[in-house]
């Protein structure tokens, strides 16, 4: 009896500290993925505390000057399941137009998903929407042009946290 017992308590404190590591307060994470978190492409660093977390995108978009920002929230406060994201970037240069002489692009997007996380790794879904501003300028008239226009945002990455 006494050593079923101790087994039992062991076995409870074992879950409890397995449990305890889960459920992580803070944590600092990279990914690599796909969506406007990402700049198309790209990495995502992220701090959370609790239950909302800051994140940066870097990647293909960031060759021209500019960067994605925005935050989570997420519904458990280890950060994990489900999440609202808010996403916002800001760049400048030519785009995809030959005869325009710079330019700008502006989003802004809301993006529901999910974060599974195994250990200190991670796979993370969302998809969502907002809206673009385009704001060219060119050599002739009409100039400058602008343009709000909606968007999806759709995201897969894979990351870890550390």
């Amino acid at each position: 009896m006494k050593v079923s017992s101790g087994l039992l308590i062991a076995v409870l404190l074992g879950a409890g500290a397995g449990h305890a590591q889960d459920t992580r307060e803070r944590d600092v994470s990279i990914s690599l993925g796909g969506g406007l978190a990402y700049d198309l492409v790209g990495l995502n660093l992220a701090y959370r505390a609790g239950h909302v977390e800051g994140f940066l995108g870097l990647g293909l978009l960031t060759l021209l000057p500019g960067a994605s920002i925005g935050a989570r929230y997420f519904v458990r406060p280890d950060g994990t399941g489900f999440f609202m994201a808010l996403n916002a970037a800001g760049h400048r240069g030519v785009f995809l137009d030959d005869q325009a002489t710079s330019g700008s692009l502006f989003w802004a997007t809301v993006t529901p998903g999910y974060r599974l996380a195994i250990e200190s790794s991670f796979l993370q879904v969302a998809i969502g929407g907002g809206v673009a501003y385009l704001f060219k300028t060119f050599d002739t008239p009409p100039s400058p042009t602008k343009r709000l226009v909606p968007i999806l945002d759709a995201m897969l990455a894979l990351g870890f946290r550390f």
